[in-house]
């Protein structure tokens, strides 16, 4: 009987636990389950908007490399509304601003803004200022140019943002600065390939320009 009186005891002790803790667990349970069943469909839309923009962009390359202006616009602007947070829908607008630099600088400038504010790589955010600097630098605002490249330059970019700001210098009537910036870039360049020889060109170009 004490055994049978034990077991009864028990018994009752888990009918008061699930009476005071029932709720909360069948509560967590469809948590959880809410949670996986989000997460999958989190993962399945990142998924498809990945893919509908890639494809998207594969005729973004198509519609540039025809100069097909109208319709590189109609594409990127949709990747820019639909797909704004894909890495794709930055490239669109690297492709749409070189097409557009040939003829309307304003709106090369807005689309690399465009990229520049969107980036979350910080490779495309680097592209996008040392284009948006370029463009600046041909229309002749220097200060607006400098500002852009003027900051330590992301890894991997150390030459290029070097060689800009010497070319900004330079077109400033700096030739002391640029002379430093173009040294900067020659140090930080990759020791293989024709880069080396171009800064050094420049480099060379500047020192005879001081000695003149």
């Amino acid at each position: 009987m004490d055994i049978y009186a034990s077991d009864a005891e028990k018994s009752e002790e888990i009918k008061r636990w699930w009476r005071d803790n029932g709720r909360s667990v069948i509560a967590g349970v469809i948590i959880g389950i809410a949670v996986v069943v989000s997460w999958r469909y989190w993962f399945s839309y990142q998924q498809n908007q990945s893919e509908n923009a890639a494809t998207l962009y594969q005729q973004v390359v198509m519609a540039a490399s025809e100069s097909e202006f109208g319709q590189l616009e109609s594409l990127t602007q949709e990747l820019m509304q639909d797909y704004g947070g894909t890495p794709y829908a930055v490239f669109a607008t690297f492709e749409m601003a070189s097409l557009a630099a040939q003829s309307d600088t304003e709106t090369a400038i807005e689309y690399l803004q465009w990229a520049r504010e969107n980036a979350d790589l910080s490779a495309q955010e680097a592209v996008a200022r040392l284009r948006l600097a370029r463009l600046y630098l041909d229309e002749g605002e220097h200060d607006t140019a400098l500002e852009l490249v003027g900051s330590e330059p992301p890894v991997g970019f150390k030459s290029l943002y070097h060689e800009l700001q010497g070319d900004i210098h330079l077109e400033m009537g700096d030739k002391m600065a640029a002379g430093q910036a173009y040294e900067m870039a020659l140090s930080s360049a990759e020791p293989e390939g024709g880069r080396r020889a171009f800064l050094q060109m420049k480099l060379d170009d500047v020192a005879v320009q001081d000695e003149s």
